[in-house]
């Protein structure tokens, strides 16, 4: 079973197969500097978390129905390079991306749109056969990301009822399987940021920020790196 490695151990990978970048393969980094420089000529927009057309500040609305108030993420998960470096952090266990992920994070207009001190960081959790093999858990290193830019406070209050599948290569009832699959251990006072690593379908945060709401939740924001 494939596991992630330390720091002594990456140095010993980086020695023997060297890292190259997500987009155009040329050694040295996981992301060149040309590749990186290019990502940001994408349009970057606010969307409504439910219909996924375009809004003010990623806000929902009126007409729509969600368990979200809002959605904000950094890129486009079409984005090669963004695409790349989550696979390669997700599927492949390779944490030096990390600082790249954190610099994308840098885009997201955090304190401008989730401004206040009520709000309680939530990780969506990751269900423990996952975190058992992938060695870390990619959204409680987001939900920690979050929290510490806001200095806000962070907890695991959600808890997965059951394993799901993988939500990126689900196409037939997604949602059916998600129904329920969340549910608060403690009751939840004031507004939640709920954050994972990509936004696809919606239906995990959905379920999630349904488990928020029903423990009490004022309002539920999702935070993500990419929106598919």
């Amino acid at each position: 079973m494939a596991r992630p490695w330390g720091r002594v151990g990456q140095v010993i990978v980086d020695a023997f197969f060297p890292r190259t970048c997500v987009r155009c393969g040329a050694e040295g980094k996981d992301v060149c500097s040309t590749c990186w420089s290019a990502m940001f000529l994408h349009t970057r927009s606010f969307v409504c978390p439910a219909c996924g057309k375009p809004s003010v500040i990623g806000l929902k609305h009126e007409t729509c129905k969600s368990s979200l108030d809002g959605l904000l993420f950094a890129m486009p998960y079409a984005d090669a390079v963004t695409h790349g470096l989550l696979r390669r952090w997700k599927f492949q266990f390779v944490r030096s991306v990390e600082p790249y992920l954190k610099k994308l994070m840098e885009e997201i207009p955090l304190e401008e749109i989730l401004s206040g001190d009520d709000w309680l960081v939530v990780p969506i959790p990751l269900h423990v056969r996952k975190k058992r093999h992938r060695g870390f858990d990619q959204s409680a290193w987001i939900g920690k990301t979050v929290a510490d830019r806001l200095n806000l406070p962070a907890g695991n209050v959600l808890e997965r009822t059951r394993h799901t599948k993988q939500q990126s290569r689900q196409t037939v009832r997604m949602k059916e399987d998600l129904e329920g699959a969340f549910r608060a251990r403690q009751k939840i006072e004031g507004r939640v940021i709920l954050c994972d690593d990509v936004f696809t379908s919606g239906a995990t945060m959905e379920s999630a920020g349904k488990a928020c709401r029903d423990a009490g939740a004022t309002s539920v924001w999702g935070v993500v790196i990419a929106k598919g």
